[in-house]
């Protein structure tokens, strides 16, 4: 990234309590990458950036970057706790000033499966993984 190159939002968050509300994008969406950096962490539901849209560079990197009105980015929302936060930091580039942290507006929507809203992320990624090998029936959505 050119040093002339403003910033980018990294942490998308609002406070809940004494937790963080993390908008997660990316790979940060991968729920076993999550739960290993992220201990404590728990999955809120889902969230929808608006007016922004997802870019990926030249190395494949991605980030979310101003749109227009009718851009939306989804991901994934997670609660953190402060030192979840400090953890996930190096791994967003924030101390060497590629990405900053912004609260940003966002909506909120229900995960499909309702139980794993809450849950440690650590266990919604064996539930997933349960799902994904047969091992559960996942439950039925409408639309």
């Amino acid at each position: 990234m050119s040093s002339l190159s403003p910033p980018r939002p990294s942490l998308l968050a609002e406070e809940v309590g004494s937790r963080e509300l993390y908008f997660a994008y990316g790979s940060n969406m991968h729920l076993q990458q999550m739960a290993a950096r992220c201990p404590e962490s728990t999955l809120f539901g889902i969230g929808i950036l608006r007016g922004y849209k997802w870019q990926t560079n030249s190395r494949g990197g991605g980030n979310v970057v101003e749109g227009h009105q009718e851009d939306a980015v989804e991901g994934i929302l997670f609660t953190l706790s402060p030192s979840d936060l400090e953890a996930l930091r190096p791994f967003e580039g924030t101390s060497w000033g590629y990405f900053e942290e912004q609260k940003l507006g966002f909506e909120v929507e229900h995960l499909l499966d309702s139980t794993l809203e809450g849950r440690k992320t650590t266990e919604a990624a064996t539930v997933l993984e349960r799902y994904k090998s047969g091992q559960m029936e996942a439950p039925a959505t409408t639309i």
